[in-house]
């Protein structure tokens, strides 16, 4: 039996004790088209089985509840002694993950700029498997939206802009639809329709319902894995003006056509656009 490591929380990924090393905390949007991607390939290659192992963050368990056997956390992990030569980490490697090796990544029949992800086809039904949550207990038979923020230390210049978010919030509650805010520090947005969700797994329970009218937020790690799973529509504003340039260079880790996973729209805005036409954009989509 041997031992995968995905990922890495010696810090948490929030304010006050965040980092910027993958080594250290692994970004969701890396693990999702890096040590993800690769450790399902490794098992289609049949270097690795369904009986191996899996180690990852708690909240991220349900991204290979489905495909492996077993899955526990970093925690969890930190606190075995397995033998070393059982002991597989993709964490280690991260900065040698496929997607940033063109020649590897990339489908060679296409041009890079559009180019799908090489294994997209042979790959895609264990890609797109999650363990999705029970969120019978949340307020979904009506409209609503799921709204992914950011709070970091890390790269902060990223971070959610307050005055935007803060209307765009406004204006759909005022609209009768309930929202459900996703990623930490947001809970700060809560409020009457407003409602904070701790659990990646009910994230992507909500993004793939069909009442939910469209997935939407800066540029962040959960936008990114909604690529895998959306049923709805992708708005993204990236404030730091740089998904642009990356979407059209096909970078995965930004959203590029490479990991578009699913058939929807993906619709990118930069810097700071008019909240107003935002807005009526969004709450127009289907």
């Amino acid at each position: 039996m041997k031992y995968i490591i995905v990922s890495a929380n010696k810090r948490k990924g929030v304010v006050g004790d965040d980092a910027g090393n993958n080594h250290v905390y692994t970004e969701l949007g890396w693990e999702v088209v890096g040590t993800r991607l690769d450790c399902i390939r490794m098992l289609q290659r049949k270097e690795i089985s369904s009986s191996d192992v899996i180690v990852t963050q708690e909240d991220r368990k349900f991204m290979y509840s489905r495909i492996f056997d077993s899955v526990i956390s970093c925690d969890e992990f930190a606190n075995m002694s397995p033998d070393p030569s059982s002991v597989i980490s993709l964490v280690d490697n991260i900065d040698q993950s496929s997607f940033l090796n063109h020649d590897i990544f990339y489908d060679p029949s296409s041009p890079k700029s559009i180019a799908k992800y090489r294994w997209f086809r042979e790959d895609f039904d264990l890609i797109t498997k999650f363990d999705f949550a029970d969120i019978s207990h949340l307020p979904v038979s009506g409209k609503f939206f799921c709204v992914c923020l950011r709070y970091r230390d890390h790269n902060s210049y990223k971070n959610s802009k307050d005055d935007f978010w803060d209307v765009v919030l406004k204006r759909m509650v005022d609209d009768g639809a309930v929202v459900f805010l996703v990623g930490k520090g947001s809970d700060r947005k809560s409020g009457e329709k407003r409602i904070h969700i701790s659990k990646l797994a009910e994230y992507a329970s909500l993004i793939s319902h069909p009442n939910c009218r469209a997935t939407v937020g800066s540029a962040t790690g959960t936008m990114l894995f909604a690529h895998f799973c959306c049923r709805n529509s992708i708005w993204a504003v990236d404030h730091a003006g740089m998904i642009g340039d990356q979407i059209s260079l096909n970078n995965a880790v930004y959203g590029g056509n490479c990991v578009k996973f699913m058939d929807i729209p993906y619709n990118v805005y930069r810097g700071e656009p008019n909240v107003n036409e935002f807005v009526n954009a969004v709450m127009g989509a289907r």
